[in-house]
């Protein structure tokens, strides 16, 4: 079992498996494989996980909606098992990248700008994805989860995230240590360049436009 070993590379391997997991379960959605058909489950029942919840953001409107998190819990083995090593989770929360394959990438790609010009913070999916995992710290904190939040000194939330994904568990695990002080180990694959200098050039903006474009950059703030 991975999550019993002390080594962190590990402790990657999981978090990438599970990550894997949230791309493969709006694939499994966008194709109508269900009834048994899906193929995500593979990507956490071998580690142990099961789903507890998905996090979805809205295209148009609540009718039309793809799937952008999943929150896996850890199974207790029967009979008690081998106790939870130190350092593993008992959640984790996966926040999928941009799948540009798909019929509505363009979602994506719009936050893919808002990560370049440090507006992520302001968009539904960052809200969505925080409230998410407010929500299941303060189950846990609450008491009614079945266990404490932290005890000594181990964490059990951890966030994951790949590409648009990493953008977005880094801004939600930051909020999380300065708002309330929770440190919630983040493991980030691939996160996206954040520097427009590039892409501003190829505008060939004059003086004027182009002090201000960088101004909305993170590299100038």
């Amino acid at each position: 079992d991975f999550l019993h070993q002390d080594k962190e590379e590990h402790r990657r391997c999981v978090a990438a498996c599970l990550v894997k997991g949230a791309y493969v379960v709006e694939n499994d959605l966008n194709r109508r494989r269900m009834s048994g058909k899906e193929l995500a489950p593979v990507w956490w029942e071998n580690f142990g996980f099961h789903t507890v919840d998905v996090i979805n953001d809205d295209v148009i409107d609540d009718n039309d909606q793809i799937v952008t998190g999943t929150i896996y819990e850890h199974e207790t083995p029967p009979g008690g098992g081998e106790p939870r090593h130190p350092l593993s989770p008992r959640y984790v929360v996966a926040f999928r990248g941009t799948m540009t394959w798909h019929p509505k990438a363009f979602v994506d790609l719009y936050l893919d700008l808002q990560v370049l010009f440090n507006t992520l913070q302001d968009s539904q999916r960052f809200r969505l994805a925080k409230a998410a995992v407010q929500k299941l710290v303060d189950t846990i904190h609450k008491g009614t989860g079945v266990c404490d939040h932290a005890v000594g000194g181990r964490c059990i939330v951890w966030l994951v995230g790949h590409s648009l994904g990493a953008s977005v568990a880094l801004e939600v695990g930051r909020v999380m240590m300065t708002e309330q002080g929770y440190n919630l180990p983040t493991f980030l694959f691939n996160p996206p360049q954040v520097s427009p200098a590039p892409v501003i050039n190829l505008l060939h903006p004059n003086e004027k436009a182009k002090r201000h474009l960088h101004a909305r950059a993170p590299s100038s703030r």
